[in-house]
């Protein structure tokens, strides 16, 4: 049986920022754009071809955890999930997951794949992996380069050793970051292909060039895995040892110095849809050449992107725009001017005005009393993303939390559950709970306290 490639899926810090929508609480990748599933839904669905083991790998950050459980139980996918205590970039995820595939398999091939990538070809995907196995098999670190449409200044690009058809693989010659559009012409006429960002590689292979080019990388990471432990699904790698690995990604770690680096020439259409631009041509244009998402009216103009999450947006009489508002943050830019964007990104945050990733909903923790009897009390508890608060079950009686919406994380001591909407947790008597909401969406709960009559109800706050 031929061996199979596992996904290593990263989702930490994959991609860029699509702002004003893609928010730290809520990532590009867990985002639907003109389908059905997001982003990491897709990526994963991709993954199920012929080339590819069964059960994925997925480097996320610990705060995205209910996040990437939700997706994987609306496709019915299991994974192993990495978590991520702190921001480190591709060099880090990739030692974590190539170590973490070496304790399945000591001859383990990883495909790296992004979680925030569109490919509408799984199955040009799927052969591509096929095609680059052999290559990598005999150490080679292939990377997947894209024939390029048009000399798009948002990616970087790949030098191959010589020209190549898709499907043919050779040596690398230079990686070029992204350029202004004369370089990127002059690229395309030298024959460069853009840099997917996605490698195929035997994890012994690429950890051994990160040894050799990067080994403080090597050191913290596996010291973090070795000190890992279980947390809900998954596991949670170690904050200290972690925290010593360099900021850095994989492409200036490694691949930029290595002699094992190659390239894999396809031609399936491929974007991280880094744009609002890109976002336009995954939705349906109307004849006007509009294209709208959510609550938008427009009037007497042409070739507009507008996005409305939650608000009223209406454009009259004017062109080639692209408008979008959140509960947070508005936009508004000219088409074609998407790389401007990220610059923008950064003047708002050097100004000490940055975008705080907020919702409308209070930021406090809400209880509501819905009845308080001699015998028994009933409460809707609300909590925002990121809020806990400690409640003590009743010392002589029965305290029952149960889910109405969303993830919310229970802790008694060292013991911690996670419960879904639907299920419920009896509390331990005279035990002071903490209840966290680790998601990025408002959970509602239900807490019912009874007790014998004659006896005082709890001190529940």
């Amino acid at each position: 049986m031929p061996q199979k490639v596992i996904p290593l899926i990263l989702s930490g810090g994959a991609g860029t920022r699509l702002w004003p929508v893609s928010r730290e609480e809520r990532p590009k990748q867990f985002l639907r754009l003109g389908s059905k599933y997001s982003l990491i839904q897709e990526t994963l669905l991709r993954c199920r071809g012929s080339a590819f083991a069964q059960r994925p790998i997925i480097i996320a950050a610990k705060s995205h955890y209910a996040l990437i459980h939700e997706a994987l139980a609306e496709i019915e996918i299991e994974a192993d999930i990495l978590l991520e205590p702190l921001r480190r970039d591709s060099c880090a995820a990739i030692v974590a997951g190539s170590l973490f595939a070496l304790q399945r398999d000591s001859n383990a091939l990883v495909m790296t794949v992004a979680a925030d990538h569109r490919i509408p070809d799984a199955v040009a995907f799927n052969q591509a992996a096929i095609d680059a196995k052999k290559a990598a098999m005999q150490g080679r670190i292939v990377t997947f380069g894209i024939k390029p449409t048009h000399p798009a200044t948002g990616y970087g690009y790949i030098l191959p050793s010589l020209e190549i058809q898709s499907g043919a693989i050779a040596p690398i010659v230079r990686f070029s970051e992204k350029p202004d559009q004369d370089t990127a012409r002059r690229y395309i006429a030298e024959g460069c292909l853009w840099n997917s960002g996605n490698f195929l590689f035997k994890a012994s292979a690429m950890l051994a060039e990160v040894t050799r080019y990067a080994p403080t990388a090597i050191a913290a990471v596996t010291v973090s895995l070795q000190n890992a432990v279980p947390w809900q699904k998954s596991v949670c790698l170690d904050a200290e040892a972690f925290a010593k690995a360099p900021n850095i990604s994989i492409d200036f770690a490694v691949m930029e110095k290595t002699e094992k680096a190659s390239v894999i020439a396809v031609d399936y259409a491929w974007s991280d849809i880094g744009t609002w631009d890109a976002v336009a041509d995954l939705l349906p244009a109307q004849a006007n050449g509009n294209v709208t998402k959510g609550l938008v009216a427009i009037i007497d103009g042409n070739n507009n992107v507008a996005y409305a999450e939650n608000v009223v947006t209406g454009l009259v009489g004017v062109d080639d725009l692209v408008v979008v508002t959140t509960n947070t943050a508005v936009l508004v830019t000219k088409r074609g001017s998407g790389e401007d964007v990220k610059s923008l990104l950064a003047a708002i945050n050097q100004q000490a005005f940055a975008i705080e990733e907020q919702s409308l909903e209070p930021k406090a923790a809400n209880v509501i009393t819905l009845a308080s009897e001699a015998d028994h009390a009933l409460y809707q508890i609300h909590l925002a993303p990121g809020q806990q608060l400690s409640r003590r079950a009743a010392s002589i009686g029965k305290t029952h939390w149960t889910i109405l919406s969303g993830h919310a994380t229970l802790r008694l001591a060292n013991t911690e559950v996670t419960l879904e909407s639907g299920q419920f947790l009896q509390g331990e008597p005279d035990q002071i709970y903490i209840i966290g909401n680790l998601s990025a969406f408002e959970v509602k709960m239900l807490e019912s306290q009874t007790w014998l009559a004659d006896s005082s109800p709890p001190n529940l706050r």
